[in-house]
């Protein structure tokens, strides 16, 4: 269930991808994610409505969310390429060939908001919706 609310496989710390929709409003706390990242999460109406992620380590952050969002504490920055975090190291996928004939569906995926700011051992940093 912790996945439906928080996911840092792919080389980002991802807020809310699978809420699903009958949670209406609600929280968590103390979700460790990758990159020595403690996370807290809050949402009212299915839409995110604040998260304090608190760096043990230091280091950059990645962060992406389904909407925008800016870091009170510090200066954020869409993020291009890697995010500089070996801990937040995003594993390769394997390559799949499809041996059928038939064509594959569609997924339909949303892009959503991916920034990085820089954090320090022992901050915590508060992330709001624009």
């Amino acid at each position: 269930m912790t996945e439906m609310l928080l996911q840092s496989h792919e080389g980002y710390l991802f807020l809310l991808p699978a809420l699903p929709a009958v949670w209406k409003d609600g929280f968590i706390s103390g979700i460790k994610a990758r990159g020595n990242f403690k996370v807290d999460i809050s949402w009212k109406h299915n839409k995110l409505s604040s998260a304090t992620v608190y760096s043990e380590i230091g280091g950059d952050c990645s962060l992406h969310t389904l909407q925008p969002v800016k870091v009170v504490e510090t200066n954020a920055s869409k993020t291009v390429g890697s995010s500089g975090n070996n801990l937040l190291t995003r594993y390769e996928k394997l390559n799949y060939h499809n041996n059928t004939k038939e064509k594959l569906p569609d997924l339909n995926t949303v892009e959503g908001y991916t920034i990085n700011f820089k954090t320090e051992k022992g901050k915590r940093y508060t992330i709001v919706p624009l």
